[in-house]
């Protein structure tokens, strides 16, 4: 029997397939990647450079947000049911690793699990709580409102 925290590992180690990304556009300080699973959803992730304001204090952060595509429009909610989550996790989070590479003084990342219920958004949130655990050691995770706030050490 799989236990559930066995599942946890499993998903933070982040060792499932990661699908190829790419940047499709940029407006402004925000980045647009797409990519593609294996049952052809299409997938768009932005992360957006901004400064958070931390009573005064300005530090350099991220809002990440991704949304998958359904009929003719791109959907934060969406449940697919594909048996691809954990590779489309591992994808975002190559992504925001790739994009912190690349912007090493960025300190919080943003996001707000999208929920269709009370309970959902708090499943979501354990699951990418799971992946901030095991890739960024040390980070610290707060919830204010609607938004995860991940700080980096």
């Amino acid at each position: 029997m799989i236990k559930l925290i066995n599942l946890l590992k499993e998903v933070g180690e982040a060792t499932s397939q990661i699908y190829p990304w790419k940047i499709s556009s940029t407006e402004g300080e925000t980045i647009y990647y797409t990519f593609q699973t294996n049952s052809d959803l299409d997938y768009k992730v932005s992360i957006s450079y901004f400064e958070y304001d931390d009573y005064g204090t300005y530090i350099p952060a991220i809002d990440v947000a991704f949304a998958v595509k359904t009929d003719k429009e791109f959907s934060t909610s969406a449940l697919t049911n594909k048996g691809e989550l954990y590779s489309i996790m591992a994808t975002v989070v190559d992504i925001i690793k790739n994009y912190i590479s690349k912007n090493s003084n960025i300190k919080i990342i943003i996001y707000t699990p999208e929920k269709k219920d009370k309970n959902f958004g708090k499943q979501r949130n354990k699951l990418y709580s799971a992946f901030v655990k095991n890739q960024i050691p040390g980070a610290t995770i707060e919830e204010f409102y609607d938004d995860v706030i991940i700080r980096i050490p």
